[in-house]
């Protein structure tokens, strides 16, 4: 039996969506636009930026998702985006001479990563892995929409080849007294971000202390400015020094407390500038 020249039927479901569906998808569609707005207006990077870019900003950006231990990069990956936390947390992981990755920092809601990416090609300097207890959610912006909207010359990471406020020259390790090396044990033990890499090395902490050196800083001078590449950690052994965001002190650290190892260990610009009190 032959079946030439037949033909098999098709049929098309057309799918309508009520008015109030459509309506419902837009009132969420507007509530979720209108909530990236309010998140990017409290991001520390983008407090300079015009507010009326913020919609622009929130239009070239898409939501992303990742669980709990995934992998948001490798290190030594090319990359043309970065990211901003909305949700959850990541760990930093380094990698060096193709040893076990190490755990350098952790980053929360609101800070950022892979902005290398943005300003020149070039291997992730780092593995970022959603870690915490909430599944990982990040505004992501790629290059070629940061280069459009101007971003280079309006948020804080632009000025990476800013001067520092004071050139700081390593030194030839100086001797401690043992209150000295208490006091700067004290201070690594303190500093949560530090922690994450010497806690339970007691031969590495002595090796720190042992290759530090003292710097002296007269009151009112710069040690160094936003945006500028990190080079030194450091423990405050006299005097106060004030951090200081845009125009406004958000910020001090007293004697006996250390501070600068999260651009040093994570190879970012410093996200505030420093000053001797």
């Amino acid at each position: 039996m032959g079946a030439r020249g037949s033909k098999t039927a098709k049929t098309a479901q057309k799918v309508e969506v009520s008015v109030e569906e459509q309506r419902r998808i837009a009132e969420e569609e507007n509530a979720s636009f209108a909530q990236d707005i309010e998140f990017i207006a409290k991001v520390a990077l983008f407090r300079k930026l015009p507010k009326d870019q913020y919609p622009m900003l929130a239009t070239a950006s898409q939501t992303v998702g990742y669980r709990i231990g995934q992998s948001v990069f490798q290190q030594g990956e090319m990359g043309n985006d970065f990211f901003i936390i909305k949700q959850g947390e990541v760990d930093v992981l380094l990698s060096k001479d193709g040893a076990k990755p190490l755990k350098v920092a952790n980053l929360k809601v609101g800070d950022y990563f892979g902005e290398g990416a943005l300003l020149k090609d070039e291997p992730r300097g780092a593995t970022i892995k959603a870690s915490g207890r909430q599944p990982l959610v990040c505004l992501q912006i790629t290059r070629e929409k940061f280069e459009i909207l101007g971003l280079h010359e309006k948020v804080q990471f632009a000025n990476r080849q800013a001067s520092v406020g004071k050139k700081i020259e390593a030194k030839s390790p100086e001797d401690k007294t043992v209150e000295q090396r208490e006091m700067m044990k004290a201070a690594m033990v303190n500093n949560e971000n530090l922690q994450k890499v010497v806690a339970g090395n007691e031969g590495m902490v002595e090796a720190l202390i042992d290759l530090m050196w003292k710097e002296t800083l007269e009151a009112g001078q710069e040690l160094w400015k936003t945006g500028d590449p990190p080079d030194y950690f450091y423990i405050v052994q006299e005097g106060i020094f004030d951090i200081v965001v845009g125009e406004a002190a958000v910020g001090q650290v007293p004697p006996g407390r250390s501070f600068g190892e999260l651009s040093l260990l994570y190879l970012v610009p410093r996200p505030a500038t420093v000053i001797a009190k």
